[in-house]
């Protein structure tokens, strides 16, 4: 189980580094997020976020928690969604303050969703003459974990096209720029820039040569 807090968020907090990324985003997919989010009038997901634990932010989330919930509900693959609102002035006062106190969160998933964001606000702001940063726009929903509570995930990618390449010339493609080892078993990393492969029903671990940003594929 996993319990956190989802809210409004600042853009400006964003803007300010105060809600920090840690990986780049294209173009291309801000630029459809942004006609999305103009189209519906509307965000359509929240950011997903990570904050260092905090003692009084745990206390007041099993305080509320302890409560029955408002809604409950069995989504899709038989999870279950539970959701309490808060409503007490104290407590309100409590989660504002804990996130006072930490300063700085850390975005885990919704980069593009957030830098879209982002660029809409900046877009609203200056159709509004009477602009003043309370307006809607100017925040966006965010569900925010204690890292103690985040579970990353593999993130597997299904490749069922080599696109003319054999098995064996596909490799010496991919010792170019990386250190490719054959497994006995399925391997899994362990550490950043290295990655499992399963290709022609045999497995191989795999390791980038150079670093990204030594602009490895020029």
């Amino acid at each position: 189980m996993q319990t956190g807090v989802v809210g409004a968020g600042s853009i400006d907090a964003y803007d300010k580094n105060l809600i920090r990324r840690h990986e780049l985003t294209r173009p291309d997919k801000e630029t459809d997020r942004v006609r999305q989010i103009l189209a519906v009038n509307a965000q359509t997901g929240p950011v997903l976020a990570i904050h260092r634990s905090d003692h009084d932010l745990n206390a007041v989330t099993e305080e509320v928690t302890s409560r029955d919930p408002d809604y409950s509900v069995v989504g899709a693959g038989g999870v279950l969604h539970t959701l309490w609102m808060v409503s007490m002035t104290s407590q309100i006062k409590r989660i504002t303050a804990g996130f006072q106190r930490l300063e700085i969160i850390y975005i885990a998933d919704g980069h593009h969703r957030i830098e879209a964001l982002s660029k809409f606000a900046e877009f609203k702001k200056h159709q509004n003459p009477n602009h003043t940063g309370k307006e809607a726009y100017n925040y966006f929903m965010v569900a925010i974990f204690p890292k103690s509570q985040a579970r990353i995930l593999d993130y597997n990618r299904l490749i069922k096209d080599l696109y003319g390449y054999s098995p064996k010339d596909f490799i010496k493609q991919i010792k170019k720029n990386f250190f490719i080892e054959k497994k006995n078993s399925p391997f899994k990393p362990s550490e950043s820039r290295s990655f499992g492969m399963y290709l022609d029903k045999n497995w191989y671990s795999i390791k980038l040569k150079k670093n990204p940003e030594q602009n490895l594929f020029s």
